[in-house]
């Protein structure tokens, strides 16, 4: 089991490789050229992973006859022969089955070492910009059933893609903004505050006036320079920041749950409005179900915000699954087909609430899926920050996510999520690259000991990794929680109260 789950690890950084929009010659179908490239692929990994499977134990059973012959080694007469097929036995290539077997072996002495670090940043103190603005006296706001939040990342070359999914989502929203070490802090804080009123301005224009458009930035600046993107510390302290910014008007999370999305992506029209209802309370609050949203790439620039229209675009060959052709273990488990099929049988986008919830289908987890979901924010388990910079970060999160709900998802029909098309980012090239340089196979082998490191801790029921900060903002606010539910209890006046948490900060602009 050791040596499959090494395996696994090899496996997985070397098709995460292709998890990118651009990463087949002909474009994929998004950009007019066909999948089979990425599917032969696939198949080709199976085999060749199959055969080294049966190589290791081959030569694990010749060995141990090897031993037990010596411990009893006598001089007998002539021993009938054994039938060997070695077609069926031997690789047409005996140097690179061994060469393979060796590799393993590196994977598995690598997540032994003490190179996964923690992201520097994460000792650092955080810059708190932004936080909700509503109070208890909005009854409508006080008395709905769930309160989702949109929970994200990013950095400042990805402003603009924030702006658009503010706009498109019209609720409440945290997020993490990281600064590279140089950028001006005073230039990025302008530019998160006009993003804020511009995205406001369009959600209201939307929506005439009424959302509960409100954002909770954190800025999180660089330590040093060439450090890898800390991802998964930056989606820490977003979700941590979106369950403290609940807690100031609530007693507790029982009505809290997060969309956990990438920047890029912009959320469909209806999606804010069919995860707010009755039946999203029911599903994700009560039935404590995890909830997927279909994701989607285009190669248009103006995304789609209708099942129909991202229909005409995937038909066109315009739009497809979110890398299904160039990695379809990301999101094939979603099953688009039966997406579609529950999504179209209302072909107007007049879907109701009740037939979404209703029609919800139930997947299984996969190795390697790493889908966009919506889930009570309380079950939210922490990132591993161990990984950051490019690579199995949110597949991860994932598999702990699975771990913790027995692998079961809901796929929720006639909704979606949507992001353009993008090239590769520095941190995919810092981890891959266009030609294979020792660093970039270091940096390969580097992922391949992580992700085999904890997928063994998972399985062993160990907590993800997290810095000494994000464990005490954790701590501090399951603290404050129970405190405050204590107090609601013992008090029969519950109304025009506010619940305040606070950990050390530079600064704070409540707009």
């Amino acid at each position: 089991m050791d040596a499959d789950d090494a395996m696994d690890a090899d496996d997985a950084v070397a098709m995460y490789a292709g998890a990118g929009p651009r990463d087949l010659d002909d474009g994929g179908p998004s950009f007019g050229g066909s999948s089979n490239a990425a599917l032969a692929g696939a198949r080709r990994r199976a085999r060749a992973r199959k055969d080294r499977r049966l190589m290791t134990r081959v030569r694990e059973n010749a060995n141990r006859r090897l031993q037990a012959g010596y411990r009893h080694l006598s001089i007998t007469g002539k021993s009938p022969g054994v039938e060997i097929n070695a077609e069926s036995v031997w690789p047409d290539n005996l140097v690179n089955s061994w060469v393979e077997e060796t590799q393993i072996e590196q994977v598995k002495a690598m997540a032994e070492s003490d190179l996964f670090d923690l992201p520097e940043v994460s000792s650092e103190q955080l810059f708190l910009l932004t936080e909700w603005s509503h109070c208890q006296s909005d009854q409508a706001y006080s008395s709905a059933d769930i309160e989702v939040v949109l929970v994200t990342q990013c950095s400042i070359d990805r402003f603009s893609n924030l702006e658009a999914q503010l706009a498109c989502w019209t609720g409440k929203a945290s997020i993490a903004v990281y600064l590279k070490p140089g950028e001006s802090r005073l230039v990025a804080v302008r530019a998160l505050m006009s993003i804020i009123k511009e995205a406001r301005n369009r959600a209201e224009k939307k929506h005439n006036g009424h959302t509960r458009f409100d954002v909770a930035v954190t800025i999180v600046e660089g330590y040093m320079d060439d450090e890898p993107y800390p991802i998964n510390y930056l989606r820490n302290v977003a979700l941590l920041e979106a369950r403290r910014q609940h807690l100031r008007f609530n007693a507790s999370l029982d009505k809290s749950a997060a969309l956990l999305v990438d920047v890029d992506f912009r959320p469909s029209k209806n999606l804010y409005e069919i995860v707010h209802s009755r039946y999203a309370a029911e599903s994700i609050l009560k039935q404590r179900r995890v909830v997927v949203c279909s994701a989607f790439e285009s190669n248009e620039t103006s995304c789609p915000q209708s099942v129909t229209r991202l229909k005409e675009l995937v038909d066109n060959g315009r739009a497809e699954g979110f890398h299904l052709s160039h990695f379809p273990q990301g999101h094939g488990p979603t099953q688009f087909e039966k997406f579609w099929d529950k999504s179209l049988q209302f072909t107007n986008d007049g879907i109701l609430d009740e037939y979404c919830w209703q029609e919800s289908y139930k997947i299984q987890h996969e190795k390697l899926f790493e889908p966009y979901i919506i889930m009570a924010s309380a079950d939210v388990p922490l990132y591993d920050e161990r990984f950051h910079g490019y690579g199995l970060n949110k597949v991860s999160h994932l598999a702990a996510v699975s771990a913790q709900k027995g692998g079961e998802f809901f796929v929720l029909p006639g909704v979606f999520l949507v992001a353009p098309a993008h090239e590769r980012s520095k941190s995919w090239a810092k981890r891959y690259g266009k030609t294979q340089s020792d660093e970039n196979m270091f940096n390969q082998l580097v992922l391949k000991g992580l992700y085999y490191n904890f997928t063994k801790n998972l399985e062993n029921g160990k907590q993800p990794v997290v810095s000494k900060y994000t464990r005490s903002k954790q701590q501090l606010l399951l603290k404050q929680e129970k405190e405050s539910k204590q107090k609601e209890d013992e008090s029969s006046n519950k109304s025009n109260r506010t619940y305040s948490i606070t950990y050390p900060t530079k600064s704070l602009i409540c707009y």
